[in-house]
């Protein structure tokens, strides 16, 4: 989508989107309430019977025909009104008008018959009859000529007309004349018939369709024999072509059937010659505005990339500018620190030279450090042996001056019980100096000496 369809979408205001079927219910509605439904219509014409013979809902759905022309209109009849008409009827009826939106958007006219009146029998032929039903058939398929046409030669190619042509024709110089002119952008094939013989001409139509032309036209001057060209055969293969078909029959006035049913008419063979080169004209004129727009768009889309690509590069280059400068810096910033790492790793090389250097007189240290203490502890260990033998010793002493101290302990228990039993002795002595008389203070004296002398032997000796 353009800039200026999105300008135009953003500047409209919001939307209320209808589905087909809402719009199709809200146009029904419409038409069921309009007032000329209710009135009564009285219509005049040919009465056409469908081909089928379904009734819906109770109702068949035929037509009646204009007496003049080709248009028609749906009449809805119950089983006994269609009892009464026969094909080709003219008749008079009357009913109402229902209308209504078909799924495809179509608004769709039906007449529901209320009354019938028969006014002549059989007014149309057959073969007219037929031909109501071609025209209805082929009004449902006509196809736009002049747009085919143009959309091969938009597109630089050639479109190909088949020209089918009576045989031995008397020259048609006018035609041939545009024809060449138009042959610089067209290619026309020609096909020879007798237009008389019907079945053949059918035939040749159905042959050519299968081909893939453009166009097909058929191309008559005008005169006796026109009325050999509404042979049923060939009004049914023109109805069923798939191409799309040009009628150059004759002149204005000359009116027949299959001027009806052709996709574009137009008045004779020159007037056809004429259209092809107005055609080339037309899409050349065309395409030559088309280019005019077109280079003058480019011109200016070219201008908007230049101007975007002169502003785009001096952004470029002004961010080339940045770059370079902050590469620069990156550059001296980049050597500074370079400087400062080497600078750093030869201080960390004298470090580690140190640290290598005081690591060996560690170990050196160290090691004299182990020699000294394994010396001190082997002395420390002769000591301790010789601490041990000493204190396995002095236990041995101890054990033997406790065995001394407690023998002496005993010998004194007994100088103390043999002290106690003299003194006992001596107070009995004593006792017994007391009740015999006493005795010599003399004879006291020495038998005290004599007890202190025992006293003290017994201690020495011990």
């Amino acid at each position: 989508m353009s800039d200026i369809q999105n300008q135009q979408k953003s500047s409209l205001a919001p939307i209320d989107f209808f589905k087909p079927s809402e719009i199709i219910r809200i146009f029904n509605d419409f038409l069921a309430r309009s007032s000329a439904s209710a009135k009564v219509v009285y219509l005049r014409g040919i009465y056409l019977k469908s081909q089928s013979n379904t009734a819906y809902s109770g109702f068949y759905y035929d037509r009646i025909k204009d007496e003049d022309t080709q248009d028609e209109i749906t009449i809805k009849l119950t089983q006994s009104q269609r009892n009464e008409l026969k094909n080709g009827n003219l008749v008079d009826i009357a009913g109402t008008i229902e209308r209504r939106i078909t799924p495809q958007g179509y608004i769709q006219l039906n007449l529901a018959v209320s009354r019938v009146n028969i006014v002549q029998h059989q007014v149309v032929t057959e073969l007219e009859m037929k031909q109501s039903e071609l025209w209805k058939k082929k009004s449902q398929r006509f196809k736009n000529v002049d747009t085919t046409i143009e959309n091969v030669l938009y597109q630089s190619k050639r479109p190909l007309i088949a020209l089918i042509l009576p045989t031995g024709s008397i020259a048609l110089s006018d035609f041939d004349t545009a024809k060449r002119a138009a042959s610089t952008h067209f290619d026309f094939r020609e096909y020879r018939i007798t237009f008389s013989k019907g079945m053949e001409l059918a035939n040749l139509l159905k042959q050519i369709d299968s081909i893939g032309f453009t166009a097909i036209a058929l191309v008559r001057g005008g005169g006796s024999g026109l009325e050999a060209l509404d042979d049923i055969n060939v009004l049914e293969a023109v109805t069923n072509l798939n191409t799309p078909f040009i009628s150059a029959i004759g002149h204005e006035d000359e009116k027949i059937f299959i001027k009806r049913i052709a996709d574009k008419v137009v008045i004779s063979p020159t007037d056809l010659g004429n259209y092809f080169r107005e055609t080339i004209e037309r899409v050349d004129k065309s395409m030559n505005d088309s280019m005019a727009v077109l280079r003058e768009k480019v011109k200016k889309e070219y201008q908007a990339q230049i101007d975007k690509a002169t502003k785009q590069n001096q952004e470029l280059n002004k961010q080339i500018t940045e770059l370079k400068k902050s590469y620069d810096e990156g550059q001296k910033q980049q050597k500074k620190q370079i400087e400062d790492a080497n600078k750093l790793n030869t201080e960390l090389q004298k470090k580690v030279a140190a640290i290598t250097k005081t690591s060996e007189e560690g170990q050196k240290l160290m090691k004299k450090q182990v020699e000294d203490a394994t010396k001190q502890n082997t002395e420390l260990q002769k000591k301790l042996g010789e601490l041990t033998e000493s204190n396995k010793k002095t236990t041995e002493n101890i054990g033997k001056m406790q065995a001394t101290i407690t023998k002496l302990t005993s010998e004194n228990t007994e100088a103390n019980k043999n002290l106690t039993n003299a003194n006992t002795q001596i107070a009995d002595l004593k006792r017994q100096l007391a009740e015999g008389g006493g005795i010599s203070k003399g004879l006291f004296y020495a038998v005290l000496v004599i007890a202190v002398i025992i006293i003290m032997l017994l201690l020495f000796t011990k």
